[in-house]
């Protein structure tokens, strides 16, 4: 019997006696001697202590041996990248013809502009050591199985970053440095601004011994490699150098390059830089043509624009998505894309013609742009786990600032459409002023609040914009491209939201009051049917020569313009239409509504109305110049028509036509009320009190006007900048 048996059998016939203590030591030493020499089942501490060693040396043997054995088995060998030959950087300036009809006005004489801006700046450019140097190290970085696997995992997780975490393409590589980047050697880029740095006067007085310091502000920077070259090529030291950034991991490389650092425009300390760079950046953000207005604004008079893009121009923005399609990039279109030139059809999209629209639509944005040279090059990335490096083409672009830089206001928000009193900030209305503005138009169109209010409401059936719009028609025309309201009113605002056009843009001189600019984005806001995003409302002064001096339009509207040019410009009527004039493209049309003078076509002896139609309007006219203020001067169409005849062939009447315009009491009324603010201001007291006699003579007579008056007249105008022959071509 065993050792175990015989004490259980012990313990058993005990008759339940509590074992004494020496008893249980007995038992227990005798339980551990039988476990210790006879089981043949439990392994001793020694052999415990082997056990662990053993797994200990398979878990290492498993980690750094067969766990690399069998990455390395699926890490695949990165393909040399395609070769870059002479072709990446030739442009046919010989053989590439572009036939584009100059008769129509899609925006084609602004695209052959700028194809011929192109064909007379292009600099060659060809291979050089630098870009040598960058394909050798990145395919050294894949060179060995090492190398491989650090790619493959950085591959792995670059993925996993956006699909589990929701990280955008942007951040993922650049936390994990996925990429370097090469668009131009520092050679290369001193040879495209070299125009720019020869012509480049001092900013310091003659007299002073040394050249101000340069400044450079590059958007987008990345990693800071392309910025330290551009800074180096224009002799701007790193300190004098702004980076924006907004991807936050690269804050820091760039800092250890000595470059400042932002995360957008709002945190610059200077707006007066020497030089500014927008390197492939204005294909991956929301609104490229704000971003190439707030580099613009940025630089100092006569500074330098570097711009580089992939050609062709695909825009696309990358942000984070949780759930993303492993190997796919989450993206989505830009909010506000920039306006390229359609294609017209049956044109080859080349290289060179998609470097002439991409010229056109930043040439449209900023006119004060002036191109100074720029080529062709190859925009590379190094490789990974696929291949050593990746090719595209790119243009780089260097231009002037030769002029005051356009501003343009936010395209209009269809957000402020019900434009409740709550709504007013998100409408662009500020101060207390413009909300009670508000608010009264709103009283007048409706019970406060309402979100049904229409402002273009009763503005339609007008019969000189219906015969504008028909002699249009007629002309062939079924787009009206961009037009440019010269003067913008609610009238001639809501008529020109309700036609075919590309763009509009209305010109105002006030934020508020009547037909400010609040009242037109208002107006432009209540279109559903409107592209929000074509309509821009500009506050400025035709008085400035440098306001929208190099814009080009297909459609150009003075609605009433002339005739109040006057109270605003003295002597200015002639240098207003040179203005409008130059404003249209080759083919576009010019369309001027005005008012014939009364004393024209009204006559003292024809009957009492019109002779207190003139007498009501002699009497503010006058007391305006008496009281030092401008008046009104409406100007005939015969001297409409004289502008032009004077500058055949060039421009050319398509048509004219006088409207009968209905004058009532209220209408004349009104300019009776003018009268009298105008009698106001008069210092001579006797005079004023003279005045105002009269004033009330005429506003007696006025009380017994019954019905209208049709004798006066309006006129339409319609003028053509004429096309020099069916088709131009240019040699690109």
């Amino acid at each position: 019997m065993d050792v175990l048996s015989h004490a259980a059998r012990r313990s058993h016939v005990a008759h339940r006696r509590a074992p004494t203590l020496s008893e249980a030591r007995a038992v227990t030493a005798a339980a551990s001697s039988a476990v210790t020499h006879e089981s043949p089942l439990v392994p001793s501490r020694s052999a415990l202590r082997r056990l662990a060693v053993a797994a200990t040396l398979l878990a290492l043997l498993t980690v750094f041996v067969l766990a690399p054995a069998l990455l390395l088995a699926h890490v695949p060998t990165p393909r040399r990248g395609r070769p870059i030959r002479t072709g990446a950087y030739r442009v046919d300036v010989d053989h590439a013809d572009l036939d584009l009809p100059s008769r129509s006005i899609n925006r084609t004489d602004s695209l052959l502009e700028a194809v011929e801006r192109l064909a007379t700046t292009f600099a060659q450019s060809s291979a050089d050591d630098a870009l040598e140097r960058f394909l050798d190290d990145s395919a050294a970085a894949t060179a060995t199985r090492w190398g491989q696997v650090v790619a493959y995992a950085k591959e792995k997780l670059f993925w996993s970053l956006q699909r589990y975490l929701g990280w955008s393409r942007t951040d993922a590589a650049g936390s994990l440095q996925m990429e370097a980047l090469y668009v131009a050697s520092e050679e290369q880029l001193h040879a495209l601004a070299a125009t720019w740095l020869e012509g480049r006067p001092s900013s310091l007085p003659a007299d002073s011994d040394r050249e101000a310091p340069r400044t450079l502000l590059d958007v987008g920077s990345g990693s800071g490699t392309e910025t330290t070259k551009l800074a180096a090529a224009l002799s701007v030291r790193a300190a004098d150098t702004t980076c924006i950034e907004t991807t936050a991991s690269r804050w820091a490389v760039l800092s250890a390059r000595g470059f400042r650092t932002a995360s957008s425009s709002a945190q610059l300390t200077t707006t007066n830089f020497t030089a500014a760079a927008l390197f492939n950046v204005l294909d991956r953000c929301d609104e490229p043509g704000a971003l190439v207005d707030a580099a613009v604004h940025a630089l100092q008079p006569g500074g330098l624009l570097l711009v580089a893009t992939v050609l062709p121009f695909r825009a696309k923005v990358y942000e984070g998505r949780l759930g993303s399609r492993w190997g796919v990039a989450s993206s989505r279109p830009p909010r506000s894309p920039l306006a390229l030139a359609p294609l017209l059809p049956g044109v080859r999209p080349t290289f060179e013609l998609r470097a002439a629209r991409f010229l056109e639509a930043i040439l449209r944005r900023q006119p004060a742009l002036q191109l100074l040279t720029w080529t062709r090059l190859p925009y590379v990335c190094s490789g990974d786990t696929k291949s050593t490096h990746y090719t595209l083409d790119t243009a780089v672009l260097a231009l002037r600032l030769d002029g005051a830089p356009i501003t343009h206001h936010a395209p209009v928000s269809r957000k402020a459409r019900s434009f409740r009193p709550s709504s007013l900030g998100a409408s662009g209305l500020k101060g207390n002023r413009e909300r009670r503005n508000a608010q009264r138009r709103q009283r007048s169109h409706g019970r406060k609040g309402s979100t049904k209010r229409v402002p273009c409401e009763g503005r339609a059936g007008d019969p000189i914009f219906a015969w504008l719009a028909a002699t249009l028609a007629n002309e062939g025309l079924s787009s009206w491209g961009d037009v440019l309201d010269a003067g913008a009113g609610l009238g001639s605002m809501c008529w020109l939201l309700g036609q075919p056009h590309g763009s509009l843009t209305g010109v105002t001189a006030r934020e508020g009051g009547t037909y400010g600019a609040s009242d037109l984005r208002w107006a432009a806001a209540s279109r559903p049917e409107v592209d929000a995003d074509e309509v821009y409302i500009v506050r400025g002064n035709w008085r400035d020569e440098s306001f929208l001096r190099e814009r080009r339009y297909d459609v150009v509207v003075a609605d009433y313009l002339l005739g109040a040019v006057e109270q605003h410009w003295a002597h200015g009527a002639d240098a207003m239409m040179d203005r409008l004039l130059a404003a249209l493209r080759v083919g576009g049309y010019l369309l001027v509504v005005g008012l014939e003078p009364y004393d024209l076509v009204l006559g003292r002896s024809a009957g009492t109305q019109d002779r207190l139609i003139l007498d009501i309007e002699a009497i503010g006219d006058s007391a305006a110049v008496i009281a030092g203020e401008s008046t009104y001067r409406e100007l005939p169409e015969r001297w409409v028509r004289h502008q032009i005849e004077r500058r055949q062939p060039e421009y050319r009447v398509v048509a004219t036509r006088q409207f009968p315009m209905q004058l009532s009491a209220k209408t004349l009324g009104k300019q009776i009320s003018h009268a009298r603010q105008m009698a106001a201001k008069i210092d001579d007291s006797a005079l004023q009190e003279a005045y105002t006699r009269r004033i009330g003579v005429l506003e007696s007579e006025l009380r017994s006007w019954s019905g209208t008056h049709n004798r006066a007249r309006n006129y339409a105008v319609v003028i053509q900048r004429v096309p020099l022959g069916t088709t131009d071509v240019y040699r690109l």
